[in-house]
């Protein structure tokens, strides 16, 4: 017997970052595996449709006027309460709720699971919007009794998750999310410089990839990357979308024009030509609930930097240069070493193409549906 499946869709109609990705890849997955059950999407009604920010100038169009909306305290303050009326509206019952960001909403169903991406809004309350923060604390207990299984993409999160709440260790399953190999790989040469000429880069340059906000450490990447003379050689490349709590670091790449190109948001085969043809990729994040830019650069056979803590170490393993995010020496030194010795550049490089073989969308997926038949068919 088929099962009605409803997934929560609605960051796809903003421009894909960690989270959106996330949803999207799994949902492709499900198409692909599940035959049995029935998939339908909510992206503040219900449709039988995959649609993302990338499809059409409606849907951008769309994103970037509720994105001017949400700077006004106000709406900010009222949105997500009319978000959460939205599937009332429509009386629909599911068999089965996938939540992929930490908080149910109202969407009627007889079973729930939920992902819980990350505890940022729990453990950097002051990198986040005051709303947001107060939204998901004001909810999460709420919705953790709501959901019948729990994901979680690392261990890092499981633990802090029993330690911060009172959810049995059972009820969480560790999932980690997965490389889309159809787009973050090797390409030639001539398309890696194609991209370079397309944003205007130089043939050497150091990026970053990731939401701008302050969580991801960008003043510490800046520091570091100014406080020696890395800058005399390399470009620093920042590509990601607008978040919040980021006008020092929106200034400072203002101020620094000549040594910083700031690319905002573009698309994600770009993205990977570009982790094709960097110098290295620098990831000195303070809080990640996995950590999938730095992944991805390693399929692209790209060297990367990354901070030492978190869910980071666990996820790329022994396949990238650890720094201390916290001191702004350790980052200088760790990007001066990748990109000028040539041996622990190879060895980098060698080692993130294994190590992003081990994390793949379909496995992801299958683990997930196995959660989702666990439920549905207990027994």
């Amino acid at each position: 017997m088929s099962n009605r499946v409803v997934i929560n869709t609605l960051p796809l109609l903003s421009p894909i970052t960690g989270i959106g990705t996330y949803i999207l890849n799994l949902s492709k997955a499900f198409r692909s595996l599940d035959q049995g059950n029935e998939y339908t999407y909510f992206y503040g009604y219900f449709g039988r449709k995959l649609l993302t920010y990338e499809d059409s100038a409606f849907i951008r169009s769309f994103s970037n006027a509720k994105e001017g909306f949400i700077k006004n305290p106000l709406f900010s303050k009222y949105g997500r309460k009319f978000k959460d009326m939205l599937p009332a509206l429509n009386r629909r019952n599911f068999d089965l709720y996938f939540e992929p960001n930490i908080t149910p909403t109202n969407i009627k169903a007889k079973k729930v699971v939920t992902t819980v991406c990350d505890l940022s809004f729990k453990k950097f309350p002051h990198c986040q919007p005051k709303d947001r923060t107060e939204y998901f604390n004001q909810h999460f207990d709420e919705g953790l009794k709501r959901s019948n299984r729990v994901i979680v993409l690392s261990k890092k999160i499981k633990e802090e998750l029993l330690g911060l709440t009172k959810i049995k260790d059972e009820m969480v399953d560790v999932i980690p999310a997965g490389v889309d190999r159809s787009i973050f790989k090797q390409y030639s040469g001539e398309l890696a410089d194609g991209v370079k000429e397309k944003y205007s880069l130089p043939e050497k340059f150091i990026l970053y990839v990731g939401t701008i906000e302050p969580r991801k450490n960008l003043k510490g990447l800046l520091d570091a990357y100014l406080s020696r003379d890395i800058k005399s050689e390399f470009k620093l490349v920042i590509v990601g979308a607008s978040g919040w709590g980021n006008k020092e670091e929106l200034k400072l790449f203002a101020d620094h024009m000549d040594d910083v190109v700031f690319l905002g948001h573009i698309p994600s085969i770009d993205i990977a030509l570009l982790m094709n043809t960097a110098s290295c990729l620098v990831y000195p994040s303070f809080y990640e609930g996995f950590g999938l830019p730095p992944l991805e650069a390693m399929a692209c056979g790209c060297p990367v930097v990354v901070s030492n803590i978190s869910s980071l170490p666990e996820t790329c393993g022994d396949a990238v240069y650890y720094v201390d995010p916290y001191n702004v020496n350790s980052i200088t030194d760790g990007i001066h070493k990748v990109v000028t010795d040539e041996a622990i550049r190879e060895s980098l490089i060698k080692r993130g193409l294994e190590r992003a073989k081990n994390f793949c969308w379909e496995k992801s997926a299958k683990e997930h549906l196995k959660v989702f038949n666990d439920i549905l068919n207990p027994g």
